[in-house]
Formats: structure tokens, C-alpha cells, sequence
């Protein structure tokens, strides 16, 4: 069902000329690729739709050289797209992070999917696909809605009057902890 969605709102951007990444687990490739027109198989029965966008996976946010799914790394183009899918976006749940190696700065996964993916280029869309979400704290869902705000922390407030998603999600946060330890 969540594939299938996803496909709908990727046909759709594609109708339109719009450039899609589809960023997911290695173990759900075949899930993806299936799907792409430069796939055929019985298993698509959407072969028609002639699907274009790019398959990369989570384990490929943050490196710099390789070939993943026939792209060159060292050379990829991360900003370029205008709607990135992540399945299982769970995964990436983790607070955005850098730090310096070797007179480098290094993002861990989430920051690079954040600097490098979304932020950089166009304005780009996200679509969120878990179905299994393992959130230990709001944190992680703070960090997810970020991905679609793009780090900014009042971009809810015209919309819904929410001033802050962090301020929101900590006291949030802090009610559901103190009721945990009273029940």
C-alpha cells in the first residue's frame, strides 16, 4: 500500500518533469527498481508508467566515492532533486550531527540527508514512508518533521499556531515521561 502511494505521488511529480530520488534500505532494492522502466518483469504492473527516478540507498548518504545503482558518488549531484521518497524513514531518525576527521567535516547520515539532499539545490519535497516507526523519544519525531520543514523550528506556526516544534515536542515530551512514572 505505502509503495504504491508513493508511486502515485511519484508519477506524479514525473508528469510534471520533476527529477525524484528514491532513498531506501538496501534489502528493499528490488522493492524500488522493479518499477523503474529501464526494469521490465512481470512483477511490474506499471510498465507503462516508464518510472525515471533514481534509486539510491540510506548507506549511501554521506559517501564520497563508489559507484551505488550505476551513479558515481564522487560526482553525484544530491541537490538536484525536486522530491526525495525515503522508505523506512525511521532509519534516519537520528539527531543531525558533523564532526571533524582529519581536518574534515563528516555528517553522520541524517545531517548529510539534511545539508546535502534537501537543503542544497532546489526546493526540494520529502515523503516519509515507515510503517514501523521505533521512536525512543519525540526527539526522533522532532528530527523527522524537520526533514520536511528543513530545520526550521516555527515553520508550523502560520499554519497550526505551534511557535516552536522543538519547545512543542519537549514539553510534550516531558508530560508523557512524568505520566509514565505516575502510572
Amino acid at each position: 500500500g505505502k509503495t504504491y502511494e508513493a508511486l502515485a505521488v511519484i508519477k506524479y511529480y514525473e508528469s510534471r518533469n520533476k527529477d525524484v530520488l528514491v532513498l531506501c534500505p538496501k534489502k528493499l532494492r528490488d522493492n524500488w527498481t522493479v518499477y523503474r522502466a529501464d526494469m521490465h518483469s512481470a512483477l511490474n504492473p506499471f510498465d507503462k508508467d516508464r518510472f525515471g527516478y533514481k534509486v539510491l540507498y540510506h548507506t549511501d548518504l554521506g559517501r564520497t566515492h563508489g559507484i551505488s545503482e550505476a551513479a558515481d558518488l564522487s560526482s553525484f549531484t544530491w541537490g538536484a532533486f525536486d522530491l526525495i521518497v525515503i522508505d523506512e524513514s525511521h532509519n534516519l531518525r537520528g539527531n543531525p550531527k558533523e564532526r571533524e576527521v582529519e581536518g574534515q567535516t563528516v555528517y553522520n547520515r541524517a545531517k548529510f540527508l539534511m545539508e546535502k539532499v534537501i537543503k542544497s539545490g532546489g526546493k526540494t519535497k520529502v515523503l516519509m514512508l515507515s510503517a514501523t516507526p521505533v521512536n525512543t523519544s519525540l526527539k526522533d519525531l522532532r528530527n523527522q518533521i524537520y526533514y520536511i520543514t528543513e530545520e526550521n523550528d516555527t515553520a508550523l506556526k502560520d499554519l497550526t499556531g505551534i511557535e516552536s516544534i522543538e519547545n512543542t515536542l519537549k514539553a510534550a515530551q516531558k508530560q508523557f515521561t512524568d505520566w509514565v512514572k505516575n502510572h
